[in-house]
């Protein structure tokens, strides 16, 4: 199976550097914007498109096409909690989250961390996982474009790479808007990551 993994567009508080989890959202962007991102996942000719139910995802979903779109609230941002729609600097500014801060920031190798509040990086995975065993049992040979988030892209990379849960936590910066190509299949050993983070 074939996997376009597409970060949704840019928002404000993307700019800003907020947070950004179960906050609902719209893009800051024209669709026209996209357009490049756009052409370059439809020459693959998708068989499905998946989208994330928060308004950014939909919104960059609807410039790749204006016909058919599956929701799935497995590919959801992670949760972040009491952290949603702060910066870094207010939640390290709260004394209340500096512990749980600090466990995020060294997050790689535990699955048992997360925003305070929120979700932890072994609760996404757990539902990514089981969202992409169903894919490869129907999609096997064939294409399939999931429009989603950071956390979401980084979750399955690590699991591409059959990596420990939260390894690109930290290690990896993926831009608005980006692509990133896997041929994906259920032994990790088969797996074959072609890019990440390209924009068009």
């Amino acid at each position: 199976m074939k996997l376009i993994l597409v970060r949704h567009g840019l928002t404000n508080h993307n700019k800003k550097g907020r947070f950004l989890g179960d906050l609902d959202v719209s893009l800051s962007v024209t669709r026209e914007s996209l357009s490049g991102m756009a052409n370059k996942v439809n020459s693959y000719t998708p068989h499905l498109i998946i989208s994330s139910p928060l308004k950014r995802c939909l919104e960059t979903a609807l410039a790749i096409t204006e016909g058919d779109i599956t929701i799935r609230g497995e590919v959801k941002e992670l949760s972040f909690g009491e952290w949603e729609g702060l910066t870094t600097l207010e939640v390290n500014n709260n004394l209340r989250y500096v512990e749980d801060l600090k466990r995020w920031n060294n997050r790689q190798l535990n699955d048992k961390v997360g925003p305070t509040g929120g979700e932890t990086l072994g609760q996404l995975e757990n539902r990514v996982k089981e969202l992409l065993s169903e894919l490869f049992e129907t999609y096997q040979g064939k294409t399939v474009v999931i429009v989603t988030h950071v956390y979401v892209i980084k979750c399955i990379l690590d699991l591409a790479y059959d990596l420990p849960t939260g390894w690109h936590g930290n290690r990896l910066w993926l831009t608005n808007g980006s692509i990133s190509l896997i041929d994906w299949h259920s032994d990790p050993e088969h797996r074959l990551v072609h890019y990440v983070n390209c924009l068009y």
